[in-house]
């Protein structure tokens, strides 16, 4: 209980007891209870922030499971930008590079970046920023995708057009290494053995005995069976595609015929001595584009006996 106040009354000279005036009694009890309102809707105000109502509390962790998917999302995303950085860079410096082929502009990669502002239904949010960043690099991610896939796709081509160069090119010598032969004379120029005379030999002569096997040193289609009594005497001329065209003269018998399908190891004649020819041998060319090419940058001469073997055995037998 408050003390009791006192105040000396002139008219009566004596103390009495003083009574608070209105003013008084509001500031006694008005601003405490003032303050305890204000307290009070405090506490309610605070206390409703941290203890929402069920649906606001579901809203809130379901906006923390999204960001937590948004920032997983993010981390796979890297990953895949990784990945494809890496197929870049192996596809310009590897693939492409073996077939001789130009990489992939930067700007063709790189195609859509930049411009207007984009995503206009992701604006407006607390995390706008991350969901457009996010947005922009999987679609970029998959604008990428798209041109690494075409690039794939020309690789495979070029694959299986090298894959049928490799086949058809000339490769291996027309004479097998399982018989005796030498080289009578090679590509370049010489003395003609017929005309005496300095001239061009656009071959490789290998010289054996008659009737040994010629075989076509590609896959290809045979274009011309001639025979004549002078020049080339009996001759075959097979086009293996790519440019290639191979020539087998001074042939003793011809085993094969006009548009048929050969393959590396078909025996296409015998061994002779027909035409404008001073002894048994095959005269051997190989021709690009129609300019004569020395035989001999279009043959390994490390194989082996069993290995040219193996090579022609895998011809088969001669198609008709």
């Amino acid at each position: 209980m408050g003390k009791q106040r006192y105040h000396f009354n002139t008219n009566s000279h004596r103390y009495e007891a003083t009574r608070p005036n209105l003013r008084q009694h509001l500031i006694k009890f008005g601003i405490p209870a003032l303050i305890a309102v204000l307290l009070s809707f405090g506490i309610r105000y605070s206390l409703g922030r941290q203890i929402s109502n069920p649906k606001e509390i579901k809203l809130l962790a379901e906006k923390e499971l999204i960001l937590d998917q948004y920032l997983t999302v993010e981390e796979k995303v890297k990953e895949l930008e990784s990945t494809l950085l890496d197929l870049q860079t192996r596809d310009d410096n590897i693939y492409r590079s073996f077939y001789e082929m130009e990489p992939i502009s930067a700007s063709l990669r790189e195609a859509g970046r930049g411009g207007a502002i984009q995503y206009p239904n992701l604006q407006g949010y607390e995390n706008s920023h991350l969901m457009i960043d996010l947005t922009e690099r999987l679609d970029m991610a998959g604008v990428k995708l798209d041109v690494q896939s075409n690039s794939f796709s020309t690789l495979l081509s070029k694959a299986e057009d090298h894959k049928q160069l490799i086949n058809h090119k000339p490769s291996i010598q027309p004479i097998s290494l399982d018989h005796f032969y030498w080289i009578s004379s090679v590509y370049g120029y010489r003395t003609d053995p017929m005309s005496k005379r300095r001239a061009m030999h656009r071959g490789v002569d290998f010289a054996a005995r008659v009737g040994r096997n010629v075989y076509s040193t590609g896959d290809g289609v045979v274009v011309r069976t001639k025979v004549s009594r002078y020049g080339f005497g009996r001759e075959v001329l097979v086009d293996h595609g790519f440019g290639y065209v191979t020539r087998y003269a001074h042939l003793n018998e011809i085993l094969v015929h006009m548009g048929q399908k050969v393959k590396r190891g078909t025996v296409v004649g015998s061994l002779g001595s027909s035409g404008k020819s001073t002894g048994p041998h095959l005269h051997y060319e190989v021709r690009q584009y129609g300019s004569a090419k020395n035989p001999k940058d279009y043959y390994s001469e490390d194989l082996s006996p069993e290995e040219y073997s193996a090579v022609v055995n895998l011809a088969g037998s001669v198609e008709n």
